[in-house]
């Protein structure tokens, strides 16, 4: 992925996860300190792991209750000037507001901080989750402008510095932009192709995309099931 720390840092990447089963590892983002951070939460004293990123967040049903969210995080602490070492106290625990899946029942899996958690005594996904986790096909009637985040981007040519992103390459844009959610999801992740010809912005619009997090705005069609963007800019003025 061509994002410096700098950019890694700055804009929110949603990685793809093979998960096959419930149950897997999902520690923090976080990198180094040999951070450990749990990766379940209590519903009315139900377990529930998380089923891993998701490509598509679908839009919350009913609130079913609070979830609670053990803390736990230690990065196993470090030394002081005068050499003794130092452990840093673990997160507390935290409630969220705890929502419905749609078409999925509360006791497999429901909707929190942004995830879908899944009944621990499951051993395998429901399959609105796995849904949830397919990419996006593109399905547009006509050509389509939309807004969001720039991640992923991959140029074919190697950049000089920076943002030197040209066309061709290919990227993804997490969006809440209805043209692609069609209402059923409250964001998606698409990944497109941007072609020799496309109309991208320069290095500075560049940067803002990438390390200053701004808006994307991506005219993007279908070519079979797949996304081209004929030209990728910053949103607004």
């Amino acid at each position: 992925m061509f994002l410096g720390a700098a950019a890694a840092a700055a804009v929110a990447v949603v990685a793809v996860n093979a998960l096959t089963s419930v149950g897997g590892s999902d520690r923090g983002t976080g990198g180094g300190g040999g951070a450990s951070c749990p990766s379940s939460l209590r519903v009315a004293g139900h377990e529930y792991r998380s089923a891993g990123d998701l490509l598509r967040e679908p839009v919350p049903g009913a609130r079913v209750g609070k979830a609670l969210l053990p803390g736990g995080c230690v990065d196993g602490g470090g030394s002081s000037r005068d050499g003794t070492t130092v452990t840093n106290a673990p997160e507390p625990d935290y409630t969220v507001d705890a929502f419905k899946v749609p078409g999925v029942s509360v006791d497999d899996a429901v909707l929190a901080n942004g995830k879908i958690w899944v009944n621990e005594e499951r051993t395998s996904l429901p399959p609105a989750v796995v849904d949830s986790r397919r990419e996006q096909p593109c399905a547009l009637a006509s050509v389509s402008v939309v807004t969001g985040k720039l991640v992923n981007v991959h140029p074919k040519r190697a950049p000089k510095v920076d943002g030197d992103v040209t066309a061709p390459f290919t990227a993804s844009l997490y969006s809440s932009d209805r043209a692609l959610t069609g209402g059923r999801w409250q964001t998606v992740l698409v990944g497109f192709r941007v072609p020799a010809e496309g109309d991208v912005t320069g290095l500075a619009g560049m940067r803002d995309l990438l390390y200053k997090g701004k808006t994307a705005e991506v005219r993007l069609r279908c070519a079979g099931a797949k996304y081209v963007a004929d030209s990728v800019k910053v949103a607004g003025p």
